[in-house]
């Protein structure tokens, strides 16, 4: 897909691809959370039902040529919640942690745990840049959908932030299903995370401010730097380049900064081409 196809975008598939999402995390709710005594479930069922209530809303009382702004208005924030709302619901559905599933994976595969041998990577000047490039990682779909709207015109913001949304949503999907904590919580690492300058202080404030933090699984830091990559590069090339080194040093920090499991990062990667597969499905009219 490219920019002269992206008039089949379906003029609702804003609403089709939230109506899916709130509607499958609404059902998990009640087959899974509901019987239980925690009342986090049935708090997450009910204010992602809102969340869909505002979704239908949006196009019956903004105007057509409005429609865009408001869908992007909505996204930012509305990604955000349901993120951070995770954290209610995660502990009464999976009571069992999937971190030892990952961690044996990853020494399965490399004999070893990977976040433990990249410590010989950890120069305080290669720490502070790998640290700069995983704490931009919002800016760059940020920067991809920007970029197409200026280069491109509507149709093609339009088509980039649908993508972007289906991305983070799927990514959400999998914590819900596979909720995993971060290396640094299970493996004993003799380096710390010890910058030049402003690393060491980002590295811990980032560790603290997300409510929900069962979200290795798979690594969304990959999974929408590189989908962002893809459109840069049928979008706008040269965005695609200045993107591309860092997208590169963002994968490596999300290993290296022990924030990922290795087989976090490939099930990212393995998500992108699914992204876009069934993202298109939802998009295209």
């Amino acid at each position: 897909m490219n920019a002269r196809d992206a008039s089949t975008v379906h003029p609702r598939a804003h609403e089709r691809i939230w109506s899916a999402y709130l509607v499958v995390v609404v059902a998990i709710d009640v087959v899974f959370g509901l019987r239980g005594e925690d009342p986090g479930p049935r708090w997450h069922a009910a204010t992602h039902l809102v969340l869909l209530a505002v979704v239908l809303a949006i196009p019956r009382l903004v105007r057509e040529e409005r429609l865009p702004l408001a869908r992007a208005v909505f996204t930012a924030p509305a990604l955000l919640f349901v993120f951070s709302s995770l954290a209610w619901v995660l502990p009464a559905l999976h009571p069992e942690p999937f971190e030892w599933q990952w961690i044996a994976a990853d020494r399965a595969l490399f004999r070893g745990d990977p976040s433990v041998a990249a410590q010989a990577l950890l120069h305080p000047l290669v720490v502070e840049a790998l640290q700069a490039c995983y704490a931009v990682f919002y800016f760059v779909p940020i920067a991809v959908v920007i970029a197409a709207w200026r280069r491109h015109g509507r149709v093609a913001f339009e088509q980039c932030l649908l993508f972007v949304e289906f991305g983070f949503l799927l990514s959400y999907q999998g914590y819900l299903l596979w909720p995993t904590l971060p290396p640094e919580r299970f493996l004993v690492h003799e380096v710390p995370i010890q910058g030049l300058w402003l690393a060491s202080d980002l590295h811990a404030a980032l560790a603290t401010a997300e409510l929900h933090r069962w979200n290795c699984f798979p690594s969304g830091h990959t999974m929408l730097s590189v989908m962002s990559l893809v459109l840069a590069w049928r979008f706008v090339r040269g965005v695609f380049w200045v993107l591309l080194p860092v997208v590169l040093l963002l994968v490596v920090s999300t290993v290296a900064l022990r924030y990922h499991y290795v087989v976090d990062v490939l099930a990212g990667l393995l998500g992108v081409p699914l992204a876009f597969a069934l993202g298109a499905r939802v998009i295209r009219t």
